[in-house]
């Protein structure tokens, strides 16, 4: 008898007890950042035509186990100096030089700001978009080889966010 109760309970308890329910994890690009591992989020614009502009970099690291750091390397070129490599018309190398190197610590905030920045921009990689020569282009990857994809916002067309998370994360760079 007491056999039967016991898997009488343990049916009734299988059959109603409510269903836990796993939540989603939500994807976190900067949660694969070891201490031997670097992301890099790069940028170069089209100020000077078909032969590119300034780039802008973004580095994301650990200095310890808990920590994230960020280092944004701004440089600027002269639009002016275009020289032939291979046959293609590129902007003079030795003539860029950064204007601002500055390294912060990421609050928790900040690193919120960055995944929701690498997410928005895989998502918009993944969209269909006009073709066209002036834009941004956007590098996104890791020293493991575990995140790697580029973007070209052609004309602009797609709100990437970037310039607001620039902002926000490091302030006003001049």
């Amino acid at each position: 008898m007491l056999r039967f109760l016991t898997s009488i309970f343990v049916l009734f308890s299988l059959v109603f007890n409510p269903i836990k329910i796993e939540k989603k994890r939500i994807l976190n690009p900067l949660d694969n950042i070891s201490i031997k591992d670097t992301l890099f989020i790069a940028m170069e614009s089209t100020e000077c035509g078909e032969w590119g502009g300034h780039k802008e970099t973004i580095l994301i690291f650990r200095k310890n186990k808990k920590k994230l750091n960020a280092r944004i390397l701004i440089d600027k070129v002269p639009c002016n100096d275009i020289i032939e490599k291979n046959g293609v018309g590129i902007l003079n190398p030795e003539k860029r030089k950064i204007i601002i190197d500055k390294t912060i610590l990421l609050k928790e905030r900040d690193e919120k700001l960055f995944n929701n920045f690498i997410l928005n921009l895989r998502s918009l990689n993944l969209e269909e978009s006009i073709i066209a020569n002036f834009g941004e282009y956007f590098v996104v990857k890791n020293t493991n080889g575990l995140l790697k994809f580029d973007f070209w916002n052609s004309m602009n067309s797609k709100n990437t966010n970037y310039k607001k998370l620039k902002i926000e994360v490091f302030g006003e760079l001049k």
